[in-house]
């Protein structure tokens, strides 16, 4: 069940042409950094975004000019874990195996260290549940951290209801280009 839609929600959004995603992506980046919580937050982990991901480029342009804590993901390899790299500035990132653009080096810190963790997804719902690509890299990681949970994708993957499994963690807030989800406490 879960494989299919993740399956039909990535073709829907690889119709997507650049310019679009890109447009949505300035929407959703705005509605972002207007948010209080990223206001008040000082350790930001965010994903660096790859083919028609909302990218995160401006939101790490942003991270950086303001001198907040930027961590973002790198793969553990052998293994379906990350870690949590320090970014200081762009320079540090090289592909990985899967072209996803890593630091190469840095200072590794600690899922207890963060204030909020911004989420790439391919698919969620209105209860901000969130479909991810299905490999339990972000499960694992989302499941052990206490900071604020924010997951940023186009609204033509918002579903009604998303198969839930004990193991998924919900996030705090979904951000569109048309709407803020918030998680009902």
């Amino acid at each position: 069940m879960k494989a299919d839609l993740r399956k039909l929600l990535l073709q829907k959004r690889l119709k997507l042409s650049n310019s679009e995603i890109s447009a949505i992506s300035k929407k959703i980046i705005k509605k972002v950094l207007g948010l209080e919580e990223y206001r008040l937050a000082k350790t930001i982990h965010c994903y660096l975004s790859l083919d028609n991901e909302i990218s995160t480029t401006l939101l790490i342009d942003d991270l950086l000019a303001q001198g907040k804590n930027l961590v973002v993901p790198r793969v553990v390899a052998g293994t379906n874990r990350l870690e949590h790299v320090a970014l200081e500035s762009r320079d540090q990132l090289i592909p990985n195996a899967w072209g996803i653009p890593e630091p190469r080096d840095g200072r590794l810190v600690q899922p207890g260290q963060l204030d909020l963790v911004i989420v790439p997804m391919v698919g969620g719902d209105p209860e901000c549940n969130r479909l991810g690509y299905g490999k339990g890299f972000y499960d694992q990681f989302l499941a052990g951290v206490n900071a604020i949970k924010i997951g940023l994708m186009p609204h033509c993957c918002l579903v009604e209801k998303l198969p839930v499994e004990p193991h998924d963690v919900k996030l705090d807030r979904i951000v569109t280009e048309s709407k803020i989800y918030k998680k009902n406490t």
